[in-house]
């Protein structure tokens, strides 16, 4: 008995570790340098949306309130599939991106729970940028006081930066609703993201950059998630968000104490 749960332990471990180390496929690798120069808002949107659609996975890792100073980390993988009829410009030959990221939530008084989330990976066809994710929020819970029926709403404002090429900030508010059936926390989830995009254009023959700003509006359609509960503190994750662009996210998620 004691080595079945030892090994289940190790299987849990390793699995986060796989979705981390994993290297980025091609969706990352995309001519950063003749995006910017055509910088179309085709283009742009196209891979804003492609982006924010990995960003917006996972968001949900609970759906009933922490205790207070309870913390919960998580660490996932999004893996988001661009539509071939979205796939213009620099985006002409990438199918999709893979996306992956940690998540950690303390749970605070009044059922109200901050959130942390942080990713890094490298952009670029030739020259490779690395792109640094943070970002913070909260979740709210409600009907707690109901032993299977949860509800929520969740608000994260996140940051793409140190790419040289543009900058990246998003406001995601969702609202979910959730149902415990036996070791499964399933939900479904709808909302809204606001988007900013910084386009960096270095002007010919200088040292200048020419700074545009796309503001894009989303509704999330759609998002679907399930947890099962391995243990009390030991769980896996998946959600599918349909909206921009369908993005499928998988990890597994730890209650620290």
């Amino acid at each position: 008995m004691m080595l079945k749960s030892f090994l289940k332990v190790l299987w849990l471990i390793y699995l986060p570790v796989q979705l981390t180390l994993v290297p980025p496929l091609h969706g990352q690798n995309i001519d950063l340098d003749a995006f910017i120069d055509n910088s179309i808002i085709e283009d742009i949107t196209n891979l804003n949306e492609s982006i924010n659609s990995g960003l917006n996975s996972s968001v949900i890792q609970r759906i009933h309130s922490s205790n207070p100073l309870q913390i919960n980390f998580a660490i996932n993988k999004a893996f988001v599939s661009v539509p071939s009829e979205q796939r213009t410009g620099p985006l002409a030959k990438t199918t999709g991106f893979h996306i992956p990221f940690a998540q950690i939530e303390i749970g605070l008084p009044w059922r109200i729970n901050l959130i942390g989330r942080g990713m890094s990976f490298e952009m670029g066809e030739q020259v490779k940028e690395t792109a640094i994710l943070w970002g913070i929020g909260f979740r709210y819970s409600m009907l707690d006081e109901i032993p299977d029926a949860k509800a929520g709403v969740v608000a994260v404002y996140e940051e793409l930066d140190l790419i040289d090429d543009f900058d990246l900030q998003t406001f995601l508010i969702q609202a979910y609703l959730g149902y415990t059936l036996s070791n499964f926390n399933l939900y479904i989830a709808s909302g809204i993201t606001r988007s900013s995009l910084d386009i960096h254009i270095l002007e010919p023959d200088t040292d200048q950059y020419l700074y545009r700003d796309f503001n894009i509006s989303t509704l999330l359609k759609l998002v679907t998630g399930a947890q099962y509960q391995i243990t009390r503190r030991l769980a896996l994750t998946g959600n599918i968000v349909f909206g921009e662009y369908r993005s499928i996210g998988i990890g597994a998620n730890v209650t620290l104490f």
